[in-house]
Formats: C-alpha cells, structure tokens, sequence
C-alpha cells in the first residue's frame, strides 16, 4: 500500500539548530544530492522561498528544473533556541520538499496531506511515534485516501487569525490591536461565532464626505483634513458599527478556487473558514495565497 503515495521519501537524521538560518543550511546540504546541484545553490533558493512554521513542523520548498518526482526530505530536529512559529509551538520537525518545476501541482498536494496528518491530533501522535519512513509514507497515504485529493481546499493552505475583535468593543481599542498586530482586516466574533470583519481601508472613508465616492480627483481640495471627523467619529463608535458583515463564513471544505473568487472577484480582504457551529476554523489571505500556493 505504501508504495502508492506518488513521493520520494527519504530520511534525515535528528538535526540541531539554534536558528531558522542553521536549519536550512542543514536541509540545503541534505538536498543537494537529490537535487543535482550545489549546496550553496540549494541555499540561494531557499533564501528566495518562505519557509512554513507552525504546528510543530518547518516545511521548507525548493523547485528544480532537472527532477522527475517530488522528493521530501523529513528529519525531527531538537532546536535550541526559538525558530520562530507564529502559532509559538516549539518545531519539532523539518520538511525539505524538492519540487520538479514541471509538477508544482504535486508540491501543492503533498504540503497538504503532510500539514493535515500534522493537524489531526491522532496522526500527529502517530507521525512522533514512527519508527522509519515507511511508516511516515503509510500516515501520508492513509490521509490522503480518505479525502478528495483532486480538490484542494482551504483548510490545506488555510491558518488561524493572530486575533479576534468583539462587536460591542471600542473601535479605538480595536484599531490599536490591529496596529499592534500588523494585521489591515480582523475577524470579528460574538461568544465564538463568526459575525464579519472590521477593514482598515474602510475605516479610512469614516471622516470622508458621502460625496468623495463620486469624484474623479481631490486635487483641488488642498486644506481639508479627513481624520479630523475620523477621530471624532471614533471615540464613540464600537466595532459592531464600524464592521462589515457582507463578508460571510465559508466551510472548511471550500475548494481553493472558491476561495480565488471570494478574495479577487468580490474584493474580500479575507476569507474566513467556519466548522459547523459558525466558530472560525481558519482564515486565507491573498497574501498567504501567495505564499503557500502561487509562490511554489
């Protein structure tokens, strides 16, 4: 059954690494023999990449031009010191992914039957617990039998919110979140459900004129200062005023395609994935799009 899974499989022994940087060294040397070319090349590459962290894996991907079949190289890896994961889960496992630059398809579902095994409680303990790499190979064929592996959906690329925001909170304090967070869209949540977003650029347009909708140029208006009402506006105003619930939650098993429309076609600056009672599972950005697919 193992020798299904359409990958090369190959292991690493335990790596040490004090830093992101260290660890891809380690996997740029471990790379450079399947790959066809120098360490120092892989490295270059990997430079230009971004690396995921999160749930206790670092999955590292690297094209090349000359390689027939995907090729993954997993190791676990004891760090000493933090690596950086934004969910803050110490990374206990490496993934160097080699990727024909003909098949970046392959890439694309590889990474997700590799971060749903890790995702999924029950075949994240198996993953810890396995002895060789054909037991790795057999959770990753495991999974993917069990799911439509000619779909993508959201919840492979998909990540939690860094925060959350309440209707009935004060937009000043909401907006010094986002700020404190980098983040220009939140999703806004009452109890645990899902309501809608609260969008920087539209809180731009709160000091703006109904009217400024409908000029071609502001050139001429040299003297109007539009955060003037703004902060007026916004000592009194909560967020369930200022959100936009147009934005609706989508299933976790919302294709990667729906998701494309939502974020270009309507313009939503997020889509949120919802599970079965309204909660936010996850949320995709078109900056992760980037990241995690079209960037491969």
């Amino acid at each position: 059954m193992t020798d299904s899974y359409p990958a090369t499989l190959l292991e690493l022994k335990q790596q040490t690494a004090n830093s992101l940087d260290e660890l891809m060294d380690k996997m740029a040397e471990a790379a450079a023999e399947p790959g066809g070319c120098p360490a120092e090349t892989v490295r270059k590459m990997l430079a230009d990449s971004t690396p995921v962290l999160g749930s206790g894996l670092a999955l590292l991907h690297v094209r090349f031009e000359k390689l027939e079949q995907l090729t993954a190289i997993l190791c676990r890896v004891r760090p000493t010191a933090d690596l950086g994961a934004e969910d803050g889960l110490p990374i206990g496992g490496a993934c160097m992914v080699l990727i024909p630059e003909s098949k970046p398809n392959d890439a694309l579902h590889f990474m997700a039957d590799l971060i749903g095994v890790v995702r999924q409680e029950s075949s994240r303990t198996k993953l810890r617990k396995s002895r060789t790499i054909d037991d790795v190979r057999d959770l990753l064929y495991r999974f993917r039998a069990g799911r439509d592996h000619n779909a993508l959906t959201a919840a492979d690329v998909m990540i939690k919110p860094r925060a959350v925001v309440t209707p009935d909170m004060e937009l000043r304090e909401a907006t010094r979140i986002m700020a404190a967070m980098r983040m220009e869209t939140i999703p806004v949540i009452e109890g645990r459900v899902y309501k809608g977003l609260l969008i920087g650029r539209k809180l731009c347009t709160l000091g703006l004129p109904d009217f400024f909708g409908q000029l071609k140029s502001v050139g001429f208006i040299r003297r109007f200062d539009p955060f003037e009402k703004y902060f007026e506006i916004e000592k009194s105003m909560t967020v369930g005023e200022a959100m936009s619930p147009e934005f609706q939650g989508f299933p976790t098993n919302t294709t990667l395609i729906e998701v494309i429309y939502e974020l270009s076609v309507r313009q939503a600056p997020l889509a949120v994935l919802v599970d079965d009672d309204g909660e936010i599972a996850g949320v995709v950005s078109p900056e992760l799009l980037l990241e995690r697919v079209l960037n491969l």
